[in-house]
C-alpha cells in the first residue's frame, strides 16, 4: 500500500498550523504538525557568514575607502605570508618586510594628504580587536588589518615602523634602514630607547 498524505487546513489565519496526516503501508496514520511560513515572514537563517562589503572603487579617495583598501591589501599579504611560512612559528623575513612596507607606505601617504587622523578613526571603528586609545597609527593599522597577528609581535613591528618614520625614511629604503639598525627587533629596541628618553 503506497503512502498517502492528507493536508488539513484548520483556518485561514496565517499564524495557524497545518496538520499533515501520513498513512503508511501498515495502515497507521501519523499526525505531524508543521508551521506555515507566509510570504511576510523572513526566510530562515542559513548560518552563513556575513558577506564582506565590496571593494571600494579606485576613484573613491574618502578616508573610509582608503582605510578599507589598506586593510584588505595587508590582509592579502598576511594570508600569503602564512602560506609561505609552511607551519613555522614566524613569518619569513621577506614577507614581514613586504607587510611593513605596505603599512608604512599607506600611513605616509595619508599623512601627506592630510587625512591620517580620519583614516585612523575609520580603522579603529572597523577593528575586530580592542585597540588602546594610546596606540599610534602604525599599530592601529596592523591590529585593525591583521587581528590574527600576535599582539606583541604587532607592537614590535609597529615600533620598528615608528623608528623609521622618526628618521623620515622613504618606503623604498625601509628594508635597508631596518637592516642597518639590527632588523625589526633592533629598530623596535631603538624606538623604545627614544620613548624612554622622551619621558
Amino acid at each position: 500500500m503506497a503512502e498517502r498524505e492528507i493536508r488539513i487546513q484548520r483556518s485561514n489565519s496565517p499564524d495557524e498550523a497545518i496538520k499533515h496526516i501520513r498513512i503508511n503501508a501498515s495502515g497507521r496514520p501519523g499526525l505531524h504538525r508543521v508551521r506555515r511560513i507566509t510570504a511576510e515572514e523572513p526566510p530562515p537563517r542559513t548560518g552563513q557568514a556575513d558577506v564582506a562589503p565590496p571593494e571600494p572603487p579606485l576613484d573613491d579617495h574618502t578616508p573610509a575607502a582608503r582605510a578599507r583598501r589598506a586593510r584588505r591589501r595587508l590582509k592579502r599579504l598576511f594570508e600569503s605570508a602564512k602560506r609561505g611560512a609552511k607551519g613555522r612559528a614566524r613569518l619569513r623575513r621577506v614577507d614581514q618586510h613586504e607587510i611593513l612596507r605596505s603599512a608604512y607606505r599607506a600611513v605616509r601617504a595619508w599623512r601627506e594628504d592630510g587625512i591620517v587622523d580620519e583614516v585612523e578613526r575609520e580603522l579603529r571603528l572597523e577593528a575586530r580587536v580592542v585597540i588602546s586609545p594610546q596606540s599610534r597609527v602604525f599599530l592601529v593599522v596592523l591590529r585593525s588589518a591583521l587581528p590574527g597577528l600576535d599582539a606583541k609581535r604587532a607592537s614590535k613591528l609597529a615600533a620598528a615602523l615608528e623608528f623609521a618614520d622618526h628618521h623620515s625614511v622613504s618606503s623604498k629604503r625601509l628594508v635597508g634602514f631596518l637592516a642597518v639598525h639590527g632588523g625589526i627587533e633592533g629598530a623596535a629596541h631603538e624606538r623604545a630607547k627614544l620613548r624612554a628618553s622622551d619621558d
